[in-house]
């Protein structure tokens, strides 16, 4: 097995789960605390989509 490649993708995997969990808590810290209409709701539902 090549030791890089496995290196790497523990690497990965850890990003993943990280990015996974803590990066929801910030995406949570982001929604408004009003009501979210439009706009800003068509956003919010991007972020959480593409980050989580």
């Amino acid at each position: 097995m090549n030791i890089p490649v496995l290196i790497a993708g523990i690497l990965s995997l850890f990003a993943f789960f990280v990015h996974t969990f803590i990066g929801s808590k910030e995406n949570k810290t982001l929604k408004s605390e009003t009501s979210i209409i439009g706009k800003e709701k068509e956003a919010w539902i991007q972020i959480i989509s593409g980050w989580s």
